[in-house]
């Protein structure tokens, strides 16, 4: 039974985990203004862009979720600004969506196995992280619990450039002709060398750092550093959290375009 119960348990995360789409935009290349904006209760504000907080909360048996979608205004581009809000708000009600439905299979599944339903727990929030001009970037966290001895959580980002209104991939800010892949990889394998010497632990061999993805979580923070960020299990045991490496400008802006 408890082998059962464990593995309909990892089953569920990964689900869910994999519930949370990779959000891709459209750019645009035809800047006009953008008319005055609405009240919220909440905002955040760099400069002239403004975040607002869109709120989704559940209460039910057996789940309670919790969503906070950020919601962008005083983009230059008012096109621009329209399309990445309604997608981030159409991605948000579909995960809201599977999570409400995968919460109540699951427990369904349980009760009829004769055992106690799992309390499910699914948070999302954002925060502002200070970039360097024209940068502007948007942290996103997510957090599921679904039973087990902790829930899982992810990070990822959304980076504008502020002066063309465009999302910001990492193959971006790379020159053309640049492996850009084979460089940062070169950095993190050396940030990891330099911590495993100083005690900290990091998964080896298969298991360990092979190369960044294609949709690698980066951002680039105020002193113009690049920050590749890897979430939890992915190079390091849980107790790890979510790991950060820095990329110092000096070393890698050269290489930006």
């Amino acid at each position: 039974m408890k082998k059962k119960i464990h593995f309909k348990v990892m089953y569920l995360m990964l689900t869910l985990l994999a519930c949370i789409p990779q959000m891709q935009y459209a750019k645009s290349t035809k800047p006009k203004s953008t008319p005055g904006t609405a009240i919220f209760v909440m905002a955040q504000t760099d400069q002239t862009l403004i975040i607002k907080d869109k709120t989704f909360t559940v209460q039910m048996d057996g789940l309670r979720l919790d969503m906070h979608i950020p919601q962008f205004f005083n983009l230059y581009d008012s096109d621009f600004q329209k399309q990445l809000n309604r997608t981030l708000l159409k991605e948000a009600h579909q995960r809201k969506k599977e999570i409400i439905q995968t919460a109540k299979s699951y427990n369904k599944d349980l009760i009829q196995d004769g055992l106690t339903p799992i309390p499910f727990e699914y948070i999302e929030t954002f925060s502002i992280i200070p970039s360097s001009y024209p940068n502007y970037t948007v942290e996103l966290y997510k957090y599921q619990y679904s039973g087990g001895a902790h829930g899982l959580s992810e990070l990822s980002y959304i980076n504008i450039n502020q002066e063309t209104n465009q999302i910001v991939k990492l193959e971006d800010l790379f020159k053309e002709q640049v492996d850009y892949i084979s460089i940062i990889n070169e950095f993190v394998h050396q940030e990891i060398e330099r911590r495993r010497l100083n005690g900290e632990f990091f998964f080896t061999g298969s298991d360990g750092f092979q190369t960044i993805s294609m949709n690698q979580p980066f951002f680039i923070n105020k002193n113009g550093d690049l920050v590749i960020v890897f979430n939890v299990y992915e190079i390091a045991p849980y107790a790890s959290g979510a790991i950060y490496i820095t990329i110092p400008a000096d070393k890698i802006s050269p290489y930006f375009k």
